[in-house]
C-alpha cells in the first residue's frame, strides 16, 4: 500500500520554509471508507425511519377505519335493539329509557308530559277470523297511521302484543286528552275494508312530580280499561275519572 505526501511552502524570517505531511494511503483509504459506510448506513437508517413512519402512518388510518367502523356497528345495534322487527317503531324496552329520561325532566325542571296507551278492540276476534298474518298486517298499519298522526315530539312504541304507547311531552291533561281523541277518530275513519273496519281505546294520564314511570303508565292503564269497561272505540283520562273534567 502506498503513502501519501503533502507539502506546504512558507516563508518564515525571510527563509523559504517547506512543511510536508507524510499520510499512509491505508489510513486514508480506510477513512473515506469508513465515512462512506457511516453515510450509507445513516442513509439506510433514513430510508428505514421514513418506511416505519409510513407504516405507522397505515396502521393510524387502519385503527381509524376500524373505530368508524366498530362505531357504525354499534350504532345499527343499538338501534336494532330498540326497534321493534314487526312495526318498526319503538320497543318496550326503548319506551322504559325515554320515559324515565322524561320523568328526570319532570323531577329537575318541572317539564310537564303525559302518557297515552291504546288497544286494539276485539283483537283476538281478527287473528282468529282472518289469521294472524293479517293480524301482524293490522298493526303494521295501525303504527303507520299512529306515527303520521301524532305530532313530531311524540314518541310511539309498541308495547307489546295490540298496545302500543306514546310519550305527549309538554301536554297537559286537556291537551292529552283532545290528542287521544283525534287519534281514536282518525283509526276508526281510516280504510279498513279487508277486514270490515277497526277502533282503538285509549287510556291518558299526564305526569306528577310526585308519578314514577310505574305508577303513571298504572294511571293510563286503569284509564284504558275504563274505555274498554265503557264500551270501547273511546279515550279516557285517569285524572277526569277521578275529579271529574
Amino acid at each position: 500500500m502506498g503513502s501519501s505526501l503533502n507539502a506546504i511552502c512558507r516563508e518564515q524570517n525571510g527563509i523559504k520554509v517547506t512543511e510536508c505531511i507524510f499520510v499512509k494511503m491505508e489510513k486514508r483509504m480506510n477513512y473515506e471508507l469508513e465515512l462512506r459506510t457511516k453515510k450509507a448506513q445513516l442513509e439506510e437508517a433514513y430510508k428505514e425511519q421514513e418506511l416505519a413512519l409510513a407504516e405507522i402512518k397505515v396502521l393510524h388510518e387502519e385503527i381509524e377505519f376500524k373505530q368508524q367502523e366498530l362505531m357504525k356497528i354499534n350504532t345499527k345495534l343499538m338501534e336494532v335493539s330498540n326497534i321493534d322487527h314487526l312495526t318498526n317503531i319503538a320497543n318496550r324496552r326503548y319506551f322504559q329509557e325515554k320515559i324515565e329520561s322524561y320523568m328526570g325532566n319532570v323531577h329537575n325542571d318541572g317539564q310537564i308530559f303525559s302518557l297515552c296507551i291504546l288497544d286494539i278492540d276485539y283483537f283476538k276476534k281478527i287473528n282468529d277470523t282472518f289469521g294472524h298474518i293479517v293480524g301482524d298486517e293490522v298493526l303494521i298499519k295501525l303504527a303507520k297511521l299512529l306515527k303520521k298522526s301524532i305530532r313530531p315530539q311524540d314518541f310511539l312504541a309498541r308495547y307489546g302484543g295490540e298496545e302500543f304507547i306514546i310519550i305527549l311531552p309538554n301536554a297537559n291533561a286537556i291537551e292529552a286528552l283532545n290528542i287521544a281523541q283525534v287519534l281514536n277518530k282518525t283509526i276508526e275513519q281510516a280504510d279498513w275494508k279487508d277486514i270490515g273496519g277497526l277502533t282503538i281505546s285509549l287510556g291518558v294520564a299526564t305526569c306528577e312530580e310526585k308519578r314514577t314511570p310505574t305508577s303513571l303508565i298504572a294511571a293510563a292503564d286503569e284509564a284504558l280499561y275504563a274505555s274498554k269497561r265503557g264500551g270501547r272505540n273511546q279515550a279516557t283520562h285517569y285524572d277526569f275519572m277521578h275529579h271529574g273534567a
